[in-house]
């Protein structure tokens, strides 16, 4: 059969094809281009995922198994992939054979509702939970919201609460007004124009608790600030008037250094990250006093060292450092009474948290002299502080003191008559 003679009897060309997306699907709709005067029995078509055309051409219907073929102008197919671009072409068949093929169709991308959100992250604060969660696609229509619900107890929230201005494939939420020492779960649902995602899994358990700066780890000169119950954020704190300084997000804990021995402290903390810590933003606050083991009372041969500002009753221990290493001793209460002490010579003892003088435990050091029997000693010796004292039975006369050694001016300093003790300070250590 000649061409002329083929393209005369087979079906005319289809024309106007569209290609209109759904959820997952695509409905095709095109004009017949005619039987040429005998039925049409099949319809086909195949379709162009990207760049690439199907080899293979796919039946639409077939005659034989439906009576409405021939006059087929819509087809829908499904279990297509959403967020992903078609295009369309079409053919009949008669008994001549196939006709020509349609020109491809204008691209469609399917659409459809999100997919299932990420099991949500959840961390506990005061009276508040912050949830984040996402999706990986938006399955080609934007994410316009999110809802959630909580699980309070055994209890779960009857309806998902919408979240406002929530758009995009993340979300992150604040839940507040949650009840402390109460355990909460949390699940989230996506949506966009087409629809709801499925709820999420729910989140691991999370407990609110209360705001609470608290101080562990004291020595002579360092100190730790704990504080619980704000870890979703930054937060900081201040001593007094001082400075306001930020601790990241996460972060319990801050190091204090530098601080002196026997002196009280008071502490602040303070939600966000502002450079201000305002007072309105005030979480919680604690006072303390750095510990202070110091010598109480002396004599030529006897000492009494005082371990100060340490919880009574919570173990401790100290060794002699110097001038020569003694002995580990366990200590529950506060006062060491120490013996048989030389005459006019100098003494160094470390104190220790917990028993048995554990390296890295040190919490404080006391330094002394024992007196001599007559004449001037110094005691009570920091880095950059002493007392001079001059024995009792000199002091009931006025006396001057005067530097013979060490860097700086030598002043000769009167000193009244009933005075055997002098603060020195802005020493070198």
């Amino acid at each position: 059969m000649s061409w002329a003679a083929w393209a005369q009897t087979a079906p005319g060309q289809p024309t106007n094809v569209t290609a209109t997306a759904g959820n997952a699907q695509v409905t095709l709709g095109w004009t017949s281009g005619g039987d040429n005067g005998s039925q049409i029995t099949r319809w086909q078509y195949k379709k162009k995922v990207g760049d690439d055309w199907e080899t293979n051409w796919t039946d639409i219907c077939v005659t034989s198994s439906d009576s409405t073929c021939p006059d087929k102008v819509s087809h829908t197919l499904s279990n297509l992939t959403n967020n992903t671009p078609y295009k369309f072409k079409i053919r009949a068949e008669n008994a001549n054979g196939f006709g020509p093929e349609s020109d491809e169709s204008d691209s469609a991308t399917p659409v459809g509702e999100p997919p299932k959100p990420a099991k949500p992250t959840v961390v506990a604060g005061h009276r508040h939970a912050v949830i984040s969660s996402s999706v990986a696609s938006d399955n080609g229509s934007p994410v316009t919201k999110w809802r959630y619900k909580k699980k309070e107890g055994n209890t779960w929230d009857s309806d998902l609460t919408d979240i406002s201005n929530s758009p995009g494939n993340q979300m992150t939420l604040t839940v507040v007004g949650l009840t402390n020492d109460t355990t909460y779960r949390f699940k989230v649902q996506a949506v966009n124009g087409i629809g709801a995602s499925e709820e999420s899994d729910e989140s691991d358990e999370a407990t609110p608790r209360n705001y609470d700066l608290t101080v562990e780890d004291r020595t002579e000169t360092s100190a730790t600030l704990r504080f619980a119950g704000y870890l979703v954020a930054a937060w900081r704190y201040k001593a007094g008037s001082g400075p306001c300084t930020e601790v990241a997000a996460g972060t319990t804990t801050v190091a204090l250094a530098s601080l002196e021995a026997g002196t009280s402290y008071t502490y602040a903390a303070y939600r966000g990250s502002s450079s201000t810590c305002a007072l309105d933003d005030k979480l919680d606050e604690v006072t303390f006093s750095t510990i202070d083991f110091r010598l109480e009372s002396k004599t030529n041969t006897t000492a009494v060292l005082l371990l100060d500002d340490w919880p009574s009753g919570q173990p401790w221990s100290y060794m002699k450092e110097f001038p020569d290493a003694g002995t580990c001793i366990d200590m529950t209460t506060l006062r060491v009474s120490l013996a048989d002490l030389q005459e006019n010579t100098s003494y160094t003892y470390r104190a220790y948290r917990g028993s048995g003088c554990t390296t890295g435990n040190q919490i404080g050091v006391a330094y002394f002299k024992t007196t001599p029997q007559h004449g001037l000693f110094v005691d009570e010796i920091r880095e950059t502080t002493a007392k001079l004292r001059l024995d009792t039975a000199g002091a009931d006369i006025p006396w001057w003191h005067k530097k013979t050694a060490g860097p700086g001016a030598a002043t000769c300093v009167a000193i009244a008559s009933g005075t055997n003790t002098v603060d020195l300070s802005g020493l070198t250590s």
